[in-house]
């Protein structure tokens, strides 16, 4: 089987997972490549399956969720005490670190903690949630992230989460297949 894949997923929650899932399916070949928008699944590929960030609505394919659409605001330690953030509002002050490819993040948090919406876009933006990652660490800024990629940040205390309530987005993981492909055993 040949699955593409996110980077921060592939680099983060993957690799605890990878020796269960050999155990469970010792037939399947597994190869991890970072494979850009395969958003058209009835255009023939070089893979079964891919793990996809989104809706989980993909024409031409079928999408099974995995994991992600719990979200944390999250920011150095450092950060929320220098601003400091306790509450939402609080957030409008701080240099709030965006995501390209998920441009409405911070104005879907906003409308759902009743905030004014006009600064939900302007921060330094990134392709890459591993970056905002970082960034978040080094504390450029507040990043809002799959919570799934900042277990270990969290538990470390590199990062913190300054409002202690999490966020559920539109959007997660998905296993998504070709739907030409869902008759494998796999």
């Amino acid at each position: 089987m040949r699955a593409a894949s996110g980077a921060p997923l592939a680099e983060e929650c993957l690799p605890p997972r990878l020796g269960h899932f050999q155990r469970t399916l010792p037939q399947v070949s597994l190869n991890l490549v970072r494979y850009q928008h395969a958003h058209d699944f009835a255009t023939p590929h070089e893979f079964d399956a891919a793990i996809q960030y989104g809706c989980g609505n993909w024409p031409s394919a079928n999408a099974r969720y995995l994991i992600g659409k719990e979200t944390s605001i999250v920011c150095s330690p450092q950060l929320r005490d220098t601003l400091p953030l306790h509450t939402p509002q609080d957030l409008l002050r701080a240099t709030l670190l965006q995501h390209i490819e998920v441009p409405l993040a911070w104005q879907d948090w906003m409308e759902a903690n009743g905030l004014d919406t006009s600064a939900s876009r302007f921060g330094p933006g990134f392709n890459l949630y591993s970056l905002i990652i970082r960034a978040a660490v080094s504390g450029f800024g507040v990043g809002i992230v799959p919570t799934c990629l900042v277990e270990d940040e969290l538990a470390a205390g590199s990062l913190v989460e300054p409002l202690k309530n999490r966020f559920d987005s539109p959007l997660g993981y998905y296993l998504c297949a070709p739907t030409a492909r869902t008759n494998l055993s796999v």
